[in-house]
Parts: structure tokens; sequence; C-alpha cells
């Protein structure tokens, strides 16, 4: 039986300010790790308006998208994913006013998602995931 594996284009950002990292808190039974803000392209998007707009899905902030920085592709059982990564800046918002799915139907998704900016000096120990995006981080900012 074959099975047909969907591909998915998923876009994050790196973003820091007043050194601490913009991340997403992941909590789900038994796994707790943070993740980069941001999500899948949508049918029709360019890379930086969906990096626009899952931001301020998950954040409740407007930012601007900055230089590429790496690329991370990663396989499931079902889904083949393709995963860029791109500096961001923060330009306005509110922060903790995220709108996404995952606030307004969380019935949808399992665990929770909660913004939070962590020191940047807390990230070479943080379990930022995928790990060797954290560790490029690390590179970059320290």
């Amino acid at each position: 039986m074959n099975k047909t594996i969907r591909q998915s284009r998923r876009v994050r950002a790196i973003i820091v300010k007043d050194d601490k990292l913009l991340t997403i808190k992941r909590t789900k039974v038994n796994d707790e790790y943070w993740v980069l803000p941001g999500g899948g392209i949508e049918p029709g998007e360019t890379t930086e308006q969906a990096l626009v707009r899952e931001i301020k899905e998950e954040t409740g902030l407007d930012c601007v998208v900055g230089e590429y920085v790496a690329n991370y592709p990663y396989k499931t059982a079902q889904v083949d994913h393709d995963v860029a990564f791109y500096r961001a800046t923060i330009t306005g918002g509110t922060f903790g006013n995220g709108t996404g799915p995952e606030f307004t139907h969380p019935q949808n998704y399992t665990g929770t998602h909660e913004a939070q900016w962590i020191a940047l000096s807390a990230v070479p120990t943080l379990e930022l995931r995928p790990r060797e995006i954290r560790d490029r981080i690390v590179q970059l900012f320290t």
C-alpha cells in the first residue's frame, strides 16, 4: 500500500531584541520545548508574507523580514517538511496578542503555545528545536 507523503513548506523567524530571542514555548504531555515563531506558507503567499502573518498571529507583533539564515528539511511518516529560517525585526504591535488558530481554536492543537522572550545567554542550554538552528543562533549572537 502506497502512502501519500504530503509536502509542507514552512518559515520561521529569528528575532533578537535587547539581547533576548523571541520564542514559542510548546508544552505537550510529558514534553516541554521551544521553537521559533512561524508556520506554514499558505497557497499564494510569498515566504515573506507568510512570515509576517505568522509572527502577527503567534505573538501580536509586526515585523519586517531580513536575511535568509538557513534551511532545515525533515521528514515525518506523513510529511516532508522544508523549513526556511530568516532574521526579522520587530516594527510594532502588542506582544502577547496572538490571534492565530492556536489561540482562537486551541482544541484543534495538542498542548499549549506561549510566546516568550528568552535571554540569549540561556539559548545554548535551552531545548530549542531544531537543535541545529539553536546552535546556529548561538554562533550568530554569542
